[in-house]
């Protein structure tokens, strides 16, 4: 089992308090997208991106000492938008100071998608391990033969987004683990993946103070 966790913008994003936790199967990441964003008020959300963004820059040059073992990723923004390139300058500028093994492509769609933004990580010349396309809508899910072709390169995982998925089919309420649809997505997209070896990091649980879900009925 492989854990992507996303890293908290405060006192507890010390890499030396982290050191306990990291071992090959986990990967510490940043996120640029969904996280950081003013809903009441998008004409902020640019500049919220980038005092984040800068602070993730700061994150890593405070605590490059200890990273030199830890497995970084970072969610970028989608695909032509402004943002993604900001993203990819500041990959640019952690990459001195770390390695930077998976990079998430949120709403990815198409193989095209994919190849964009791999030539644009050419064209900075930034290393990178993998690109970790997330599907999350009606036409990734279509298409994630596509997206998962052996042609592509660097593409060994991909990631579930079920809360913009839902936003995507126009559902409301959301549909989450605890409701057979769910795990209906689930199986349609480990039946493609399967055949391909490619592996399937899922959506993350939004209700783990709910204990009663982590029960076994043997009734």
């Amino acid at each position: 089992m492989e854990i992507y966790h996303f890293l908290k913008y405060n006192s507890d994003t010390i890499f030396n308090k982290l050191i306990e936790f990291r071992n090959n199967s986990i990967t510490f990441c940043f996120d640029f997208e969904d996280s950081i964003q003013d809903i009441l008020n998008p004409i902020n959300t640019p500049s919220l991106k980038t005092k984040y963004r800068k602070l993730s820059e700061t994150i890593i040059e405070n605590n490059h000492k200890f990273i030199s073992d830890f497995a970084i990723g970072i969610r970028i923004n989608p695909n032509d938008s402004i943002e993604q390139r900001n993203d990819i300058n500041c990959i640019l500028n952690l990459s001195k100071h770390t390695k930077i093994k998976s990079i998430l492509l949120p709403k990815t769609e198409t193989r095209e998608d994919i190849e964009n933004l791999k030539k644009l990580l050419n064209e900075k010349q930034i290393k990178y391990f993998e690109i970790i396309p997330v599907i999350e809508t009606v036409t990734g899910l279509k298409n994630l033969n596509e997206i998962i072709d052996k042609r592509i390169s660097n593409v060994y995982k991909i990631a579930f987004g079920h809360c913009d998925l839902n936003l995507s089919c126009h559902n409301f309420p959301f549909v989450h683990q605890d409701n057979k649809e769910y795990w209906e997505w689930i199986s349609q997209i480990v039946l493609i993946i399967s055949t391909k070896k490619i592996l399937f990091l899922n959506s993350p649980y939004q209700k783990l103070n709910d204990y009663s879900t982590f029960l076994v009925d043997n009734k």
